[in-house]
């Protein structure tokens, strides 16, 4: 009776177990961590009911307790589709337009040493996987027959082969593995993305006023393979444009004034034709420069201090200092810390005391940035206000050219220069009216008295009687 009882027990367990083991899930399948920009977390639903992924989380290094929130796109689905797969991307505009569900959370995986975790809605964790850092230069972490790869992003799609048997592996873990207790793989039919061409916009999310900031088109095939042929459409949102014909270089656009910027990118694959084979959109950001030289050294210690004040990392690599007499160019990964300051020995830079007067910040490619000690800007300043208020007075030219030998000269001083100026011409101008005025005076009183000569004879009248 007793083994009788043991053998229930065990059928049971097994029984139970197998119901368990073969259950359908909802699974990671795939993830894009670098550039941490850019991330994504392709999630496959491997049941027969759809799923409404907003109700789930994602859990890694940024929010390892509560989990990042899951939101649909404007216009999309909560939804997950029974037997297909969703995307949960960073910046969802990155992909483009896509046929699969798209949906956004604020994803902070590290590059390496994270873990990544799909929690459901009754707070269990279903799915995840241990990030180490190899699926790096464009390259996604896949799992692929139970195993995690690294291999080309595939969105939205299967990768290599069915992701429903989800084994423990070196790379990561999926829970809730799919396989029959009667020894037999159950195949599931996945959905496969029609192959079409696409397009997206290679670019940071953040930029600043009158800093260029680089953006490239990546134009891909019906096989993923890349297009170097056809025609690109850019709009920068600023009222600017460009295209490109038969040539996708890296290129730059210079925003003039802070905002948030829509660019759009189109791609045709005959530049005569009047519709688009793909579209791409990216929303840039632009914020305030506020990258100024706030300190120098004296005649002992001649360092340059460079300050950031904005709110945001600012890279300042291949920036120039320069003066009348040197030029020092900072090195490549140059970078300035939010609310930071970097300190330049003059061991490095080779500037002195005597460069103070004419030290200047600029970027690689020559624009201004910062004049330390820059008096002549004043003038400007004057001339422009002159300008607004429709004065016909102005400082002279001499004025303007003593403030670029004398840095003492200050804006007061130039005014009141001018106007001593001002009131010198007025002095003489009087003086030149009053001579004019006697002089006039003069000549008529002459003309008036002068005396006409009498011829004789003239005096006397012959009668006739």
């Amino acid at each position: 009776m007793l083994k009788k009882i043991v053998f229930i027990l065990v059928v049971i367990f097994i029984y139970c177990s197998g119901f368990r083991f073969v259950q359908a899930s909802v699974i990671i399948n795939e993830v894009k961590y670098s550039p941490t920009t850019g991330q994504w977390v392709e999630i496959y639903n491997d049941t027969d009911n759809d799923i409404d992924i907003t109700t789930y989380r994602i859990l890694d290094s940024g929010a390892a307790t509560n989990g990042h929130a899951i939101a649909a796109v404007d216009g999309g689905s909560n939804f997950i589709p029974k037997h297909s797969f969703g995307v949960v991307a960073k910046v969802p505009s990155d992909l483009g337009t896509v046929s699969y569900p798209l949906f956004k959370s604020s994803l902070n995986i590290k590059v390496s040493a994270d873990t990544v975790i799909l929690r459901n809605e009754n707070e269990e964790n279903i799915s995840m996987v241990s990030i180490d850092g190899a699926a790096i230069d464009g390259n996604s972490f896949q799992l692929i027959d139970g195993t995690w790869k690294v291999g080309i992003p595939t969105p939205g799609v299967q990768n290599n082969s069915s992701p429903s048997v989800a084994l423990q592996s070196s790379g990561g873990v999926a829970l809730n593995p799919s396989t029959s207790t009667q020894g037999t793989t159950e195949v599931k039919t996945k959905i496969v993305e029609i192959p079409k061409i696409k397009t997206k916009i290679i670019s940071k999310n953040l930029a600043f006023v009158n800093l260029p900031i680089e953006l490239q088109a990546n134009n891909t095939g019906y096989s993923g393979e890349t297009l170097y042929y056809g025609k690109n459409f850019w709009n920068f949102g600023d009222g600017d444009s460009k295209e490109q014909i038969n040539k996708f270089d890296r290129f730059t656009h210079t925003y003039f004034y802070p905002g948030e910027y829509s660019v759009s990118l189109e791609y045709y694959g005959n530049q005569y034709s009047e519709i688009p084979d793909a579209t791409n959109k990216l929303i840039i950001d632009v914020v305030p420069l506020d990258v100024s030289i706030s300190r120098v050294g004296d005649d002992k210690d001649f360092f340059i201090e460079i300050s950031n004040g904005s709110d945001y990392e600012v890279d300042i690599s291949k920036w120039i200092l320069s003066s009348s007499s040197r030029t020092f160019i900072l090195p490549k990964n140059t970078t300035m810390s939010a609310k930071g300051a970097i300190t330049l020995s003059p061991k490095i830079t080779g500037f002195n005391i005597g460069d103070e007067s004419s030290l200047k910040l600029l970027t690689g490619t020559g624009s201004l940035i910062y004049e330390y000690k820059s008096i002549s800007n004043i003038v400007p300043e004057i001339k422009n206000n002159i300008s607004r208020t429709e004065k016909t007075n102005f400082v002279p030219q001499k004025i303007l050219n003593k403030t670029e030998n004398d840095p003492t000269i200050t804006a007061n001083n130039l005014e009141a220069e001018a106007s001593t100026s001002r009131e010198g011409n007025s002095y003489w101008f009087f003086i030149g009216f009053a001579i004019l005025l006697v002089a006039s005076s003069g000549a008529v009183y002459f003309i008036r008295h002068k005396k006409v000569a009498s011829i004789p004879g003239d005096d006397f009248q012959i009668l006739d009687e």
